[in-house]
Formats: structure tokens, sequence, C-alpha cells
């Protein structure tokens, strides 16, 4: 495998953003974490509607039907799993973790560990998922 960064240069790109956006490492992780929930959110919904339509539950004639506003839709019965790092990436993958739960899905997360521990920001994580 040939690293496209390497963990020294990702690590001062990190302190680069976060002394010139005024974002923290946190909300770096944050939004990283939503974007990944977003896309797995993304690719299931897609999935539901083609299986929707394979199974002809589409309705025939959509423009003359009324609009009614969609109930809230129960994902507890749906199971994602994170496997997860001890690093930042892992923090992103525990981020996306804590959306997909509060989203209402059921959720199972494996963190892998080192010897180095868990930095601040997955610790805030463990404790949010707790």
């Amino acid at each position: 495998m040939i690293p496209i960064l390497t963990l020294a240069e990702m690590k001062e790109i990190e302190r680069r953003t976060t002394k010139d956006s005024g974002l923290t490492e946190y909300d770096m992780i944050l939004s990283a974490g939503e974007a990944v929930f977003e896309t797995i959110k993304n690719v299931l919904e897609q999935n539901e509607a083609e299986q929707d339509f394979e199974q002809g539950r589409m309705d025939e004639d959509v423009d003359e039907a009324p609009v009614e506003p969609k109930s809230p839709v129960d994902r507890s019965e749906e199971n994602l799993a994170f496997v997860c790092g001890p690093g930042h990436n892992g923090a992103d993958g525990l981020a996306a973790a804590l959306l997909a739960t509060q989203a209402g899905y059921s959720v199972v997360v494996y963190q892998f560990i080192s010897d180095r521990g868990f930095s601040s920001e997955t610790e805030k994580l463990h404790q949010q998922l707790a």
C-alpha cells in the first residue's frame, strides 16, 4: 500500500486547519462523520426505493395522487455495524454511528484499540454513544 499522506503530514494538515479556520478537531470529526452517515443513509434509501419499485409498490398515477406528508420511518429494525480504528478515522466512524443512532437505526460499534489509548475526541464520542 502506498500512503497518500504520512501520519505526520496528516497531523500537520489537521493542525493548520484548526489554526487557520477556527474549527476544532472535534468539529472536523463531526463533519466527516456526517458525510459518512449521509452516504450510508442515501445508499439505504436508494436500495429501499429500488426494492419498492421491483415489488410494484410505486404509485401508478403519481401526478394525480394527493401529496401526503410522510410519517417518520421506524429504522430500529435496520441494523448498522461500524468498525472503527483507534485514530481520527475511527472517530469519524464513531461520529457516523452516533448520527445513525440519533436517526433511529440500531447500531453496533466494533472499536479497535491501541497502546496509545484514545484521543479526547474519541473518548467524548464514546460517552455520547453510551
